[in-house]
């Protein structure tokens, strides 16, 4: 029993964190350049961003395969007949460390990216960012209530009411 309760902590880490780290696909390169031009982003502009993105692409992807082989020496330690907590205590440690080299290269290239940006487009940026987070919000929640999944609300304001139980 102890056995199965380790390995489902060990699953649950291992899922939440590749759910955590997977995120939205990419746009498509065509999309991207076509949005930057919408911005109003000159060629060098352009280069930098594409420069920049490019580096810490490559970057993010070393560090999520660190991540990746982490894990599993995790699920190895905590399969032990009697797992060394030490060792295991030291490689969550590892973990959270490289997770957190994760976000400083995304919020990196975000810093990065604003600070090749006029103030206006940066402006514009957050604004479209801030409009995609609440199409984003709003699918998630349609596809709660099409689920029936308890914590989402009854329905929209403007939902017509239920007929009555017979």
């Amino acid at each position: 029993m102890k056995k199965a309760i380790i390995l489902l902590v060990a699953l649950m880490l291992s899922l939440g964190t590749a759910v955590a780290l997977a995120g939205p696909g990419h746009a498509p390169p065509a999309l991207k350049r076509k949005f930057m031009k919408k911005l109003g982003l000159d060629g060098k502009q352009i280069k930098q961003i594409d420069d920049l993105t490019y580096r810490a692409d490559r970057e993010k992807l070393d560090i999520r395969h660190e991540i990746e082989k982490n894990h599993l020496d995790l699920q190895q330690l905590m399969s032990a007949d009697k797992p060394n907590e030490a060792a295991i205590f030291s490689k969550l440690e590892k973990i959270s460390a490289l997770e957190l080299k994760l976000k400083k290269n995304r919020i990196g290239l975000m810093l990065k990216i604003r600070a090749i940006l006029t103030p206006e487009q940066w402006e514009q940026l957050q604004e479209f960012q801030a409009a995609r987070q609440a199409k984003r919000r709003e699918k998630r929640m349609r596809r709660r209530m099409h689920r029936g999944m308890p914590d989402a609300p009854p329905g929209p304001p403007d939902a017509p009411e239920p007929p009555p139980a017979p």
